[in-house]
Order: C-alpha cells, then structure tokens, then sequence
C-alpha cells in the first residue's frame, strides 16, 4: 500500500512539473508575440488596428517576387515589424493621429484581404448558394477557407446568368497564391483581386543606418491636378520616435486631416 502511495505521489508531481512546464512555455511563446506590439496597439480602434494589419501585409509583400507562387501566409519577421512601426508612431503623437484621420494607407497595389468570384450560377458547386447558404460545394475551396480560415462575405446577381461572391480573410493573406485553385473551378469567368494600380496615398518604410524612416504620402487632386503631401517620422532601433517633416502641396478644405 505504501509502495503504492509513493507511485501515486511521484505520478501527481510529474502531471504537476508537466503543467507548469507548460505554462511556462506559453508564457514564453505569448511573450515572444508580445514584442512585436507597440504599446498603444491596444488601444487602438478595432477598425484601425485591421487596417494597419493590411497595411504591414501589402509592406511586407512588396518585397516579395512572383506572388502567386509565394507562400499564402505573409512574412511574420516582416509583418510584426511593420505593424509595430505603424502602431508605435500612431500612438506617438497627435499629428500622427491626424495622419490616420485622413485616411493614409498602403496603396492597394497587392490583395491580402478578399477576392470576387464571377462564375455561372448553374454549376454544381454553386448550388448552396442558391439556397441561400454561405457554402461552395467543392472539396479542395472548402479545404482552402477552413486551412485559411476564409469567410464568403457577399453573394450577388451580376446578370441573369452570372453571380459573384467575395471570399474574405480573417486576417491579411497573400491573396494571389490562393487563386489558382479559385481559377480551376467550372463555370469561373473572372478572378477579381481587387488590386488598384492607380496613383493613390500611400505608405512607404525604408531602412536607414540606425532604424527606419516611415514616408506617409497623402495623394488628392486641386483643380483637376494631381497633388501630394509628405510627412516623415524616423524610428531608431530603439524604438524612439522622431517628426521629421512635412512637406508638398498645401492641404486643400475637406480632407479632414487638422
């Protein structure tokens, strides 16, 4: 009975070890996720902080060659750095909150967020959503939306033969490498990545001797002429923030950015 005891005790010590083992190693895991967090990130609007999300997807894409043949998950090392610059100079200063007011973001030159669909509405797997479901019948998309966790947001006629629905991601993804299942489907007449090539505001980093120096370009239009406007804000290694100017056309009535 001793003997026994003694088993059951050294059994309950080992659960104990392995659980605390555990917690441990989570706490290091959330703490290594935690680093990439500026400290005003949590205090950010919900709709904001999505959007600096995208925003550091679309930088950290950019680097990369031949997107559909990337991976469909972004660069984490690229994507956390970005997201923190962003959210770190957010909540540095007013300006800088002015700055997003205006509504400056990553030109939308790469998909990380939603794709459209136009397809024949009488093929197969197309069927649940006649019925009103927000379901393909299709083995390998479902694999795809449950792998990457993928929503359909809308569904909606575009002629009496066609429809079109738009496939959305949780969080910001490499959009293009997930179309060449979407391209294989029956019945698909167009891949839509939503992509805008078009000259627009923008953000733009680039790495200098010490940090990073964080270009926020406002593009808008006078008279019919195109314009921009420039600020730059400067982050060291060590994560101190610093205005460095402003620059280009006046700001003109109705961008609500003062």
């Amino acid at each position: 009975m001793l003997k026994l005891s003694r088993v059951l005790l050294s059994l309950l010590l080992s659960l104990l070890c392995v659980a605390v083992f555990g917690q441990d190693h989570y706490d290091h895991a959330q703490s290594s996720i935690d680093q990439f967090q500026s400290k005003g990130s949590a205090n950010l609007p919900t709709d904001l902080r999505y959007a600096f999300r995208v925003d550091a997807a679309r930088l950290s894409l950019r680097a990369e060659q031949d997107l559909d043949n990337q991976n469909a998950r972004v660069p984490s090392a690229d994507f956390n750095l970005y997201y923190r610059l962003l959210t770190s100079i957010y909540a540095s200063d007013d300006l800088a909150k002015e700055i997003a007011a205006c509504g400056i973001h990553s030109a939308n030159s790469i998909s990380v967020d939603y794709v459209e669909l136009i397809y024949d509405k009488k093929v197969s797997w197309a069927n649940p959503l006649q019925e009103g479901i927000a379901s393909i019948d299709h083995p390998a998309v479902n694999r795809l939306m449950e792998k990457y966790d993928l929503i359909i947001q809308s569904h909606r006629q575009i002629s009496p033969r066609e429809d079109a629905i738009i496939i959305r991601a949780a969080e910001p993804l490499n959009m293009s490498a997930l179309t060449n299942t979407f391209y294989d489907l029956e019945g698909i007449s167009k891949v839509d990545l939503g992509t805008n090539k078009k000259l627009s505001s923008d953000i733009q980093i680039s790495p200098s001797d010490d940090g990073w120096d964080v270009h926020y370009l406002l593009y808008f239009e006078e008279d019919g002429v195109p314009q921009q406007h420039i600020w730059v804000y400067h982050v060291n290694k060590k994560w101190e923030i610093k205005f460095l100017s402003e620059t280009g056309a006046p700001l003109i009535e109705g961008l609500n950015c003062r």
